[in-house]
């Protein structure tokens, strides 16, 4: 009888254990996918700041930017190996070993094959030294709030954070510089 009772009081052990388990896991692969897009984010903004000190101080244009972000998979891996036509392209993307830094782990599997994050359209073509704060202009961000009701955020300096929504629609709010921009570009679901 007291090894029976021993027998469901460890079942009811392992059943308690085996409920809270899945959940840890689950917050460990957020936690993972959060940190690998985070790294993501940052070495696309490096890209980008470097982009910029060759360009006599240049962000890309808007059209490079969707270039980037809207080609398919094949054509980043021609402009990464340098075998691409378009040297913008190339240009932004450097020599890079993996394309997967494009893309958030976070995002559904269908939007991988095209593109999860977005960029400021208000840098397009701006001149890094008129950014009156590049540590609170957003220039790269995660398309969707996929980490846990937010979005990874790169700023202009290349620093990365984490932002809940209302925040990031604020940052996104920010203007770069005070002189008059000709983009109108506000932040939506689709960006």
């Amino acid at each position: 009888m007291i090894g029976l009772k021993c027998l469901f009081l460890g079942l009811g052990l392992l059943a308690i254990v085996s409920c809270l388990w899945p959940t840890d896991c689950g917050i460990g692969r957020e936690k993972a996918r959060t940190a690998s897009c985070q790294a993501n984010l940052k070495s696309l903004g490096l890209r980008f700041l470097i982009y910029a000190n060759n360009h006599q101080g240049r962000f890309p244009e808007r059209a490079t930017v969707e270039k980037l972000f809207g080609a398919g998979r094949a054509r980043l891996i021609e402009a990464a190996k340098g075998q691409s036509e378009d040297r913008d392209l190339t240009a932004l993307l450097g020599c890079i070993q993996n394309t997967q830094m494009l893309y958030c782990p976070a995002a559904s599997r269908s939007t991988r094959d095209t593109y999860s994050y977005g960029w400021n359209a208000k840098l397009s073509g701006l001149n890094i030294n008129q950014i009156e704060n590049p540590s609170k202009v957003p220039a790269l961000y995660d398309r969707k709030p996929w980490h846990v009701d937010g979005r990874n955020v790169c700023f202009a300096d290349a620093h990365v954070k984490w932002l809940r929504e209302d925040d990031w629609k604020k940052a996104m709010a920010v203007e770069p510089t005070d002189r008059p921009h000709s983009s109108n570009h506000q932040p939506s679901e689709e960006d």
